[in-house]
């Protein structure tokens, strides 16, 4: 009942279909300086065709269930003719899950069912989705280190080796495997980051044939040990190690 009553107080003053034709299919985000906080938010446009519907859209959002920062329009146009409605949120692990709940809340005003995004930084649209947004909106830190990862498993038997999010798929024919990444540096440093300098490496019966398993996969310059619950892959012809979970 409360989640009724919100949905009808959002869409007070609005009918279905409202806004169809007026909003364009496609998401800014990261493009805009943020005038909140810099460091902890993200700004999102949405560009709709007239000041008057930019208006409306403006004033239903600020309704929203969404913990939404800030709102504004542009005070003109675009190049293309178009006011942009600017919406500021939080830099967090709810971030996409926000943003598609706000796509969901304004959904019956639009009429829209496929988005598009224009990233900062990434020459292409992009599909919208919480997953793609995720994986958009990595910092180039991160995406640095996870072709690294991808690099370092490169000279092996895998016929294919990616990551999704926060996990790493190796495949091999018909073998494959999920994994967390938990850490990757020189094995040195790594094994003193995660206190396994010392650590027994298991050797009962079940860890041998899931390692065994593992390394089969990768090849015969590779080694696989399991440390303290951990995985830890390394090759003879490289200083680094990968750890995982």
């Amino acid at each position: 009942m409360r989640h009724l009553l919100d949905r009808l107080a959002l869409t007070e003053g609005m009918r279905e279909g409202d806004l169809a034709d007026l909003v364009l299919p496609l998401i800014s985000v990261d493009e805009f300086i943020s005038k909140v906080d810099e460091q902890q938010s993200v700004v999102f446009g949405f560009y709709v065709h007239d000041q008057a519907a930019a208006d409306d859209l403006n004033r239903f959002l600020q309704k929203s269930a969404v913990p939404i920062l800030d709102t504004e329009i542009s005070p003109a146009p675009d190049q293309h003719g178009y006011y942009i409605v600017f919406v500021e949120l939080t830099d967090n692990e709810r971030l996409a899950d926000n943003v598609q709940d706000i796509i969901t809340e304004i959904d019956s005003l639009v009429d829209i069912d496929e988005w598009q995004m224009r990233v900062r930084d990434h020459p292409d649209l992009l599909p919208f989705t919480p997953e793609n947004l995720v994986q958009a909106l990595k910092m180039p830190h991160d995406q640095m280190v996870e072709h690294a990862i991808l690099e370092f498993l490169h000279p092996s038997l895998l016929t294919d080796a990616r990551i999704d999010g926060e996990v790493l798929i190796l495949s091999a024919g018909r073998e494959r495997l999920v994994f967390e990444v938990v850490g990757f540096d020189r094995l040195t440093k790594l094994l003193g980051q995660h206190k396994l300098d010392e650590a027994a490496i298991a050797c009962d019966l079940r860890t041998i044939a899931r390692t065994n398993r593992i390394n089969r996969m990768l090849g015969e310059v590779w080694t696989v040990v399991e440390l303290h619950r951990y995985l830890l892959l390394s090759n003879n012809d490289d200083p680094r190690g990968l750890l995982l979970r």
